[in-house]
């Protein structure tokens, strides 16, 4: 499933990341989002939605963006 359809406090692992333009990969690298990273969706508005990368970094990510992070999430 993609990061948008995640629920507000809930965890996953981020699986794969659909291909998307270079730019947008760069910035999902420079928040610390790659396959393997937990992230934990903190507040899910229409946009921009917070999440928690890794245990300490705190972003925020355009839910159109967002629909490019494949997810697994954490039982």
């Amino acid at each position: 499933m993609s990061l948008d359809k995640l629920k507000t406090n809930e965890s996953c692992r981020v699986v794969a990341i659909n291909p998307c333009e270079a730019e947008m990969l760069s910035s999902f690298y420079q928040l610390g989002v790659f396959p393997g990273v937990k992230i934990r969706m903190l507040h899910k508005r229409k946009s921009p939605l917070q999440i928690r990368v890794g245990h300490s970094s705190l972003c925020s990510i355009r839910r159109n963006e967002a629909k490019f992070i494949e997810v697994e999430k954490e039982i």
